[in-house]
């Protein structure tokens, strides 16, 4: 699942409003490198592998419940292909990420 010339990231944008949104996945790192410069010149930013988390919403949710991972290509989302375009002028923040999730497969996340 890992490539040399991916590192995994987050990457949180900036919505119309004050909003954020993040996407965790996998970008090239001639990309980051060429974003930390602020050499970037496309206009996307290609993210694979794109997953994000579902917390519990309610506190009955959150007994005996763990975040749960969701993959951007299955599910209620399987008609995507699982890699998304991000509109670089709408990047607010970019953290790099030790790892991907362990079981990204399984659609379980057991980061220690």
């Amino acid at each position: 699942m890992d490539t040399p010339d991916l590192i995994w990231v987050e990457v949180e944008i900036q919505e119309c409003s004050d909003e954020t949104n993040s996407y965790c996945g996998q970008i090239g790192i001639l990309d980051l490198e060429n974003i930390e410069n602020g050499e970037y010149i496309k206009k996307f930013l290609k993210i694979r592998q794109v997953h994000w988390y579902r917390y519990p919403d309610t506190e009955e949710e959150k007994l005996g419940k763990e975040r749960e991972l969701k993959r951007y290509g299955e599910g209620k989302h399987s008609h995507y292909q699982g890699e998304i375009y991000l509109k670089s002028d709408n990047i607010f923040a970019i953290s790099r990420l030790r790892h991907g999730p362990k079981n990204f497969e399984d659609g379980i996340d057991s980061i220690d």
